[in-house]
């Protein structure tokens, strides 16, 4: 340990160099690999376009990067729109902006040049550019231009090629290589003149510029400490408020105006000793400056205070890296190009519905999505609010913002890949772009352009080489396109909203730690709130005790902190709850309580009287709310609180409230996975086409439809609320009113719907995963593709020629002469196939989206109401279970001491008692659950043997 804690404290002391030297490596790593994998020049007239854009591209996309991952920049630039901002201004404050700019670009600038160096000593973009270039044709073509510059063309593919024609290859690479090399030098003088002038123009000494360097970064660790402890403190006052329902203790919070005065860019000014806004804040404001308890972190602690400061990053990179290897797969394996007139839209498929199917799933993810249509329908006000008809709007654009990232992410590597646009664009049978693409080619290219990507054109290797790198050229460059246009947006957007923000950048951190920290506290005091709440109903249920009420937060509290945030100037609040908790929560009476239905959103008095028949329709499967109680049981109130100590309520790990927050997610991912590892277990062992006719359809629909339609019953059957639909209704309908069947109704079809939903999802995995591998389908309608325009056994009787096709799945069957048609054939059937699982796929994840923004408008609890409603069901249901196995348990020993006498386990046992011969018999034999009275059952020989002994004990008492 103490060799990992020198290690680590070395790289904090050297974590500059090694950050620039790490972002060099990593850049030109990532050149070579793009120059390997990704670069093919298309020698043609698209060279210097083509060039140019993994040249330049790259560079300004990292340049961008770089401005946004520096915090200076935003400390820059946030609030600096606003007017009172604007007055501040003074030539020296801007002068000193300039200054700091400049710096910022330099400090943005090492990863782009590292690019464009790196790149210029490899040569080979810049061999393709300049390959197409007319001043490199003049300079090199002095005579017979023309045929000169289409052999100039050629360099980049290292074709054969004369010998003065390779001489100018051989030169272009050094001129590429003695531009990196000058530009390496540039750099570095640069960077020794500009650092040696910033020194001389110091106004501290070197030990003090040291000392202030040291300063500055151990103050922004120090109030990182603190903003969070502040968060942590603030948070958990106003969580325990809001469920409280408690005046909140006095808690100071710096103003506004102070976050200003200490978000400003400091400039070292000799005269005044202060190294840093909160310095001179301090002193000025305070005489003393604020003492900061550092946490003594050992080296594991440091590493991931370190990843967890940059998740948004690491999450970023993540979600890109299984978008490349999710494209990547999808590629080698699914992908398969029918080389037919269905090209175009076998390719845009590919292209576009993962990205659709990403984008849905971008909505599903963000939790803002459900806190903005939760409850829309019953109050429209919520989003569309009185005077800012825009607000939903402007808060559906940043989920959806949000939401865009994984499908801008899968486009712009599909398109750099540019496996599925040149797929797409070879089948595209518009006159223009293909007089475009079959520019001086032979005549046959319009109509062999369609076979291009399968290999199998009639067109010489060499014009079929180059229209395939021409197609991939356009799709490179339309993803760099992607790529750029996307980076640029989100600066522009992220300054534009910064530079309009009503507070400053250091206050702007503090919101989002509280926001987060307040989250995270919000999860944990759900899980101890609803687990207190459940088990003393739980308990009161059991033990038929009287009631303690346990104080809850309000119906129209719930509604009011479920809203979105916006911040205000004129207020010092972080939250919609940081709100309430000051100025009051709008107080109902507890005696007016009421209950709404979730099946029709009605409030309705709880009368005792009135009450009796609805209460029996609405626990049908315990989907009930009241303002203070929640499940079937909340109707009994229990023990004390002083009774939970024997129960750990500790806050669990995050990591822990995170999975308990995405259980359901968890559980439909691992059956899917578990589905599509058993759909290619099947597919690799067991299917085996019979390649004969009337039987490869019937062989192949059974594989594609009995296995989901056995998943389908098996998830029905492993539901508990099937069979908790199913076994109480005949107690719940038995007696009848015309009243309630309209609301029974709804609850029926509420509930079966969210079983059906459930048990779908491996079925629909199975159709999308066997449809999208095509190995079933393909067996299934063989012998029914119309093969005419594929001249296959043109001259047969269609039974023979059904006969043939029967033949098509097994390779080793099918005659030499039609093995092109075959291949064919099974292209176009994949096509079919693959086409019809990612529509499957598209259909259901938009059914799906839709159906819940439904059921959450529709809903009559606030976003945060319902997940606590949620989370008080859940842990009902686990105490639930525990408490059945525990009374049950008690009741049986119960029996059993009657039946012999002592409680089984006892040590000192005393006195034991012999059963009779009848007795044995009594509760020998086969047992059935039988009725004795309106309330209660038998459940065993032994139980009925002991309540009828208790009866027969009475009557002689």
């Amino acid at each position: 340990m103490d060799t990992l804690r020198k290690a680590v404290d070395f790289c904090i002391r050297h974590q500059k160099v090694l950050g620039y030297s790490t972002v060099s490596l990593l850049t030109a790593a990532t050149e070579h690999i793009f120059s390997a994998v990704v670069f093919k020049c298309p020698c043609n007239s698209g060279n210097m376009l083509y060039g140019l854009s993994f040249l330049l591209a790259p560079a300004f996309i990292l340049l961008l990067l770089g401005y946004m991952a520096n915090a200076r920049t935003w400390l820059l630039l946030t609030g600096k729109c606003s007017q009172e901002k604007h007055l501040q201004c003074s030539s020296g404050r801007a002068c000193a902006r300039l200054c700091q700019l400049l710096w910022m670009t330099a400090k943005a600038s090492v990863a782009p040049l590292t690019w464009i160096a790196v790149a210029l000593l490899g040569a080979d973009f810049y061999g393709c550019a300049a390959s197409g270039s007319s001043l490199t044709a003049h300079f090199f073509c002095k005579e017979n231009r023309t045929d000169c510059q289409t052999q100039l063309l050629q360099v980049p593919c290292g074709k054969e090629l004369p010998a003065d024609i390779t001489h100018e290859r051989l030169s272009l690479k050094a001129q590429s290589q003695l531009f990196g090399w000058f530009l390496i030098a540039a750099i570095m003088t640069v960077a020794l003149i500009s650092t040696c002038f910033s020194h001389c123009c110091s106004p501290v000494s070197y030990l003090q510029l040291k000392f202030w360097k040291i300063y500055s970064k151990k103050e922004h660790e120090l109030f990182e400490i603190k903003a969070k402890e502040h968060a942590t403190k603030l948070a958990e006052r106003n969580t325990n408020c809001f469920f409280e329902v408690t005046d909140p203790a006095p808690f100071h919070t710096p103003s506004r105006e102070d976050w200003q005065k200490i978000s400003f860019l400091y400039t070292f000014n000799p005269q005044e000793q202060y190294y840093s806004m909160i310095h001179k804040y301090a002193s000025t404001n305070r005489g003393n400056s604020a003492k900061f308890k550092e946490e003594d972190m050992d080296a594991f602690q440091t590493i991931l205070k370190f990843f967890m400061n940059r998740k948004t990053a690491i999450g970023y990179s993540f979600m890109a890296l299984l978008t490349m290897g999710g494209e990547r797969v999808f590629s080698l394996v699914a992908f398969r190009c029918p080389c037919s007139s269905e090209n175009f839209r076998y390719g845009l498929v590919f292209l576009f519905s993962p990205a659709l199917v990403l984008l849905v799933i971008g909505y599903f993810l963000n939790s803002k999505t459900w806190k903005l249509f939760t409850g829309c329908w019953v109050n429209p006000r919520k989003i569309f609010p009185r005077g800012n008809v825009c607000h939903f709007f402007y808060v559906f654009g940043q989920i959806t913002l949000n939401a865009l990232v994984a499908p801008v992410m899968w486009l712009s590597v599909a398109l750099l890949n540019g496996t599925f646009y040149e797929c797409a664009m070879s089948g595209l049978e518009n006159p223009a772009y293909l007089q475009a693409v079959c520019h001086r080619k032979s005549d046959n290219c319009f109509g062999e352009l369609h076979k291009v990507p399968c290999d199998k054109s009639s067109l010489p290797f060499p014009e079929s080489d180059e229209l395939k790198r021409t197609l991939q050229a356009q799709s490179q460059i339309l993803g760099w396109c992607v790529i750029v246009t996307a980076a640029l947006l989100s600066l522009l957007t992220t300054c534009c909203a910064s530079c309009q923000s009503k507070v400053s950048h250091l206050q702007l951190m503090f919101w989002r730690v509280y926001e987060g920290t307040e989250k995270e506290q919000l999860e944990q005091i759900f899980q101890l709130y609803a687990t207190k709440l459940s088990e003393r109903n739980l308990k009161c249920f059991f033990e038929n005790k009287e009631p303690e009420p346990i104080s809850l937060p309000t119906f129209q509290a719930w509604e009011d902190a479920s809203q979105l945030y916006s911040f205000s100037s004129s207020k010092q609040h972080y939250s919609t709850i940081h709100r309430l908790v000051e100025e009051g929560q709008k107080g109902i009476s507890e005696e007016r309580e009421t209950m709404l239905d979730l099946a029709d959103r009605r409030e309705i008095p709880c009368n005792p009287a009135k009450l009796q028949d609805h209460e029996k329709s609405v626990n049908i499967m315990g989907i009930e709310y009241r303002r203070a109680h929640f499940g079937s049981l909340s109707k009994c109130v229990g023990p004390s609180p002083g009774q939970y100590k024997e129960r750990n309520l500790a806050f669990s790990p995050k990591w822990l409230t995170f999975l308990k927050g995405k259980e359901v997610v968890i559980a439909n991912a691992i059956i899917a996975i578990l589905t599509i590892g058993g759909q290619q277990l099947f597919s690799f062992f067991t299917f085996s086409c019979p390649c004969h006719v009337g039987q490869n359809l019937i062989y192949g629909l059974a594989f594609l439809g009995v296995p989901a339609l056995i998943l389908l019953i098996v998830g029905y059957a492993l539901n508990n609320q099937t069979w908790r639909l199913v076994m109480g209704k005949r107690s719940h309908f038995g007696k009848v009113t015309s009243s309630n069947w309209l609301l029974k109704c709804k609850l029926v079809c509420f509930v079966l719907c969210s079983i059906t939903g459930r048990a779908l999802v491996a079925p629909v995995t199975w159709l999308a995963v066997t449809l999208i591998n095509g190995s079933y389908y393909i067996c299934a309608v063989s012998e029914y593709v119309p093969v005419y325009y594929y001249g296959a056994a043109p001259n047969v009787s269609a039974s023979e020629r059904s006969r043939i096709l029967a033949t098509f799945p097994c390779s080793q069957l099918v005659p030499p002469e039609l093995t092109r048609a075959r291949d064919e054939v099974i292209l176009l059937l994949r096509y079919q196939s693959q086409v019809a699982g990612w529509l499957l796929i598209a259909v259901v994840v938009i059914t799906v989206f839709l159906s819940y923004c439904l059921a959450s408008c529709l809903s009559p609890l606030s976003f945060l109401h319902f997940r606590y409603w949620s989370s008080y069901v859940h842990n009902e249901q686990e105490l639930f279970d525990e408490a059945t196995d525990q009374h049950s348990r008690l009741y049986a020993m119960q029996n059993v001491r009657k039946f012999f006498g002592f409680f089984p386990g006892s040590e000192n046992v005393k006195e034991i008692r012999i059963p009779s011969l009848k007795e044995w018999q009594a509760i020998s034999g086969l047992a059935f659950l039988k009725r004795v009275d309106e309330e209660h059952y038998d459940y065993s020989l032994l139980h009925d043997w002991a309540l009828k002994e208790r009866a027969r004990k009475n009557v002689q008492e």
